[in-house]
């Protein structure tokens, strides 16, 4: 009897909590997730400066340094501040412009923004940098004009949304689970202590 009222739930309770507890505390790396905006519009001759952030994800705080890879003939690129510090559980944000010659091709372009790490970190690979690549489209148009008797171009310049990050809601929901199987686990060893007094 004593066991089927106290063992036997304490068993079938670790048994759930002990899944969860090892998902909750499996190894992760730290990385970084960049965001940028969307709608992004560049006059031929002009520029652009548009906001992009950078996240700190799985416990990564130091600082980010910024370059490009795949960038359209005729456009240039330049951030601000770089590299750009990341707090840990926060985001870095630095102003990207965006810079076009008269003679560029006009329509649709893309370029991949690099985002890499000064410091090393433990990863899954060995003692290495972080580094994150994310394309950003973005379009080349004609200047934008008033009706006005004298037309002047405009440049357009983007923020970046604001938004949540999926790994940092992750993160959270572990640590949550962690401390949910603990509180537990705990409460489960009192009531058995008490039935034993």
């Amino acid at each position: 009897m004593y066991f089927k009222r106290t063992v036997l739930p304490i068993i079938v309770v670790i048994m759930l909590l002990i899944p969860l507890s090892v998902w909750g505390l499996a190894p992760s790396y730290p990385t970084i997730y960049i965001q940028t905006p969307l709608n992004v519009n560049i006059p031929p001759g002009d520029a652009s400066t548009i906001i992009i952030s950078v996240f700190a994800q799985e416990a990564f705080e130091g600082k980010v340094q910024l370059t490009v890879e795949d960038v359209p003939d005729g456009v240039t690129v330049a951030f601000n501040p770089n590299p750009v510090n990341v707090p840990a559980f926060s985001q870095g944000d630095v102003s990207m412009t965006i810079s076009t010659t008269s003679s560029v091709s006009t329509g649709s372009a893309s370029l991949t923004i690099v985002g890499t790490s000064i410091d090393k970190f433990l990863l899954a690979e060995g003692n290495t940098y972080v580094k994150k690549l994310t394309p950003l489209i973005f379009t080349i148009g004609k200047p934008v004009v008033t009706t006005s008797t004298t037309q002047t171009s405009t440049s357009s310049i983007s923020t970046s949304q604001t938004s949540t990050v999926e790994a940092q809601e992750a993160d959270n929901t572990l640590l949550i689970i962690v401390i949910v199987a603990v509180i537990a686990i705990i409460a489960v060893a009192a009531v058995v202590l008490r039935r034993r007094k």
